[in-house]
């Protein structure tokens, strides 16, 4: 029988489709500085903690603090994720679907507030009441793929980590998630996500629904990538 009380979900790349534009972001931030962000440089990073994307660049010659660099691919990211509202394919659904059943859900995000905040609110309007936890990049020391991001939104919402899943698009999120001891669904981006314990994976959260995560809580490993079940 399943435990699911809570559904913990990252932003970039699960909720919104937002690589694409962290990755311009970036390689117009370091066209500034005769740089090029390749798409491997940028699987590498993929739902890693800001301050540690804002290092490299400036190993790729952007001679900018830590904290402008941030700045600038925030501001960019803000403007354009305001004007397209990018939700991927089945998440408003999804989100629905674990609100009417009355699931507590949660934001868990490398992202900080200033991104999350918008976000949220545009949701709020697909789906009312939005996110009743946000955990943001900025308001922590260390981001995924350490647990910390999920360990803090398990105390905010006082549940143990086998009452909730987590929703990941990124190896880094998912390290992050199963190292919390949470179970995870992987709808994998840019970046490939290995078969492992503890993860099943998706190619879309159009084939998630509130069956499927009350099934993967309860301990079943479901793989939907080649069409089949684990």
């Amino acid at each position: 029988m399943s435990e699911l009380k809570a559904v913990l979900w990252d932003l970039d790349g699960t909720l919104i489709d937002s690589e694409g534009i962290w990755f311009e972001a970036i390689n117009l931030l370091l066209a500034n500085w005769g740089g090029h962000w390749s798409e491997q440089d940028h699987q590498a990073t993929v739902g890693s903690f800001l301050p540690v994307t804002a290092g490299l660049l400036q190993g790729h010659g952007v001679s900018l603090p830590s904290e402008v660099i941030i700045e600038q691919l925030t501001d960019h990211l803000v403007a354009t994720i305001t004007q397209t509202r990018p939700f991927t394919a089945g998440a408003i659904a999804l989100f629905n679907q674990c609100a009417q059943a009355g699931l507590a859900q949660a934001l868990v995000t490398m992202s900080y507030l200033r991104i999350a905040q918008p976000v949220n609110q545009m949701l709020s309007q697909l789906a009312p009441g939005g996110f009743t936890v946000l955990v943001t990049g900025d308001k922590l020391e260390r981001g995924k793929p350490a647990p910390d991001p999920y360990l803090a939104a398990l105390a905010a919402l006082d549940l143990a980590s086998w009452q909730c899943v987590a929703l990941e698009d990124s190896p880094n999120g998912v390290t992050s998630a199963l190292a919390a001891g949470i179970p995870t669904v992987a709808v994998p981006g840019p970046a490939l996500i290995e078969p492992q314990i503890a993860v099943s994976r998706v190619a879309s959260l159009e084939q998630v629904n509130l069956e499927m995560l009350e099934r993967v809580c309860a301990g079943e490993l479901i793989n939907l990538l080649d069409g089949s079940t684990a």
